[in-house]
């Protein structure tokens, strides 16, 4: 629970679906997201098997999803052209990782790539394809000193009878905030409308450079460049477009990952933004 987010599930998981390194996961999902452009309900069922080999998990699910959208302003209602959607899609999703501290990691990479595909001879009301490519890297140069990066493009692609409009707004491209972009406040790198409340864009992409290093016992600090854009279109990137902020931070070491502040600055914000944002979290950007 949440201001943002209110979340109620139940899963199910039988462990050696098919061998020992499979299993099967079926999960009943009700949410509900209260977003400065709009709030959406959101009931899915979902069946998923995954499966491991070594370092490599790769998965493969089919999920139900219904879902109303509600409090959309005057100007929102210009991008959104229907308030209720029932999805019936694909996902497909494979990752390679060859990290050995999932919550603080200081080599290795992880490598993901992700499809859902929802077509309305599934079922569905809206026919897209979405893919996503994920790349973080970490390497330990001296001492406890890690170099971090890490690289991800979206797109969402409308198929057949679905316009680049009827793409539902919760499954669009959302950026802003302490584990995307640190230049700009919460979901606000991208498109707005007239009331300046963002709609999501059918392309990502983003990137973050981040030196982290040791000051003194559990307190640490980090220096780092985050870049990327939300773009309205599918493949609409253009370099020009680039948003970038640079910044510096504390972490504080913890049971569950460290303790994060972060404070950034925008090179070429927008003339609403302010160039300093401010964040405090759990767990690394990245």
């Amino acid at each position: 629970y949440s201001d943002l987010t209110q979340r109620l599930s139940a899963k199910f998981t039988q462990p050696y679906f098919l061998d020992k390194d499979s299993k099967f996961i079926s999960t009943v999902l009700l949410n509900r997201d209260d977003l400065p452009s709009y709030t959406s309900k959101n009931l899915s069922f979902t069946n998923k098997v995954e499966k491991k080999y070594t370092n490599y998990r790769v998965s493969l699910s089919h999920t139900l999803q219904y879902s109303d959208v509600s409090d959309l302003s005057s100007a929102t209602k210009e991008f959104i052209n229907k308030e209720d959607y029932f999805l019936s899609y694909l996902y497909v999703d494979i990752e390679k990782n060859t990290t050995t501290d999932i919550f603080n990691p200081k080599k290795g990479s992880i490598i993901s790539l992700s499809l859902e595909a929802s077509f309305s001879f599934l079922g569905s009301d809206e026919d897209y394809l979405k893919n996503i490519f994920e790349f973080k890297h970490y390497r330990k140069l001296f001492d406890d000193v890690v170099f971090a990066k890490r690289f991800l493009v979206g797109v969402i692609q409308p198929l057949g009878n679905t316009e680049t409009l009827d793409v539902p707004i919760f499954k669009r491209f959302f950026a802003g905030g302490s584990t995307t972009m640190r230049g700009f406040p919460y979901l606000e790198l991208g498109p707005l409308d007239d009331n300046d409340d963002p709609v999501g864009g059918n392309s990502i992409i983003l990137g973050s450079l981040e030196l982290r290093f040791p000051i003194y016992k559990k307190l640490g600090g980090v220096v780092f460049l985050d870049y990327g854009n939300v773009l309205p279109e599918e493949y609409d990137f253009k370099i020009d477009d680039i948003k970038y902020a640079v910044g510096t931070g504390l972490r504080i070491d913890t049971i569950v990952g460290p303790l994060r502040i972060d404070l950034g600055y925008t090179l070429n914000p927008e003339p609403r933004i302010d160039r300093f944002q401010f964040f405090l979290s759990v767990g690394h950007a990245f």
